[in-house]
């Protein structure tokens, strides 16, 4: 979460899902995850980082704007093992 408040995409796996579907981008805001608002929802971070990392092989769905956009973009993406992507890239 920023200062604001916003949960922000801080940085992207290299050559994981997000990084590699090129709808993501560092400093997007995320709105929603599942098609489930978190802001009104009022998740706990805990409870987003849960449903955002999920199980390998499984779909996410999620609504991002960027900064200064007022559109919110939907992307899915296939979660897939964090560990694979971090040790290919070392």
């Amino acid at each position: 979460q920023d200062g604001q408040g916003y949960v922000r995409v801080k940085r992207l796996l290299k050559g994981g899902p997000a990084e590699r579907c090129g709808m993501v981008e560092e400093g997007d805001v995320l709105v929603e995850v599942g098609g489930i608002n978190i802001y009104l929802d009022g998740s706990p971070m805990g409870a987003l980082e849960a449903l955002i990392h999920g199980s390998p092989g499984t779909l996410l769905e999620m609504g991002l704007q960027r900064a200064g956009a007022g559109q919110v973009r939907r992307v899915k993406l296939l979660r897939s093992d964090p560990y694979r992507h971090s040790r290919s890239a070392t």
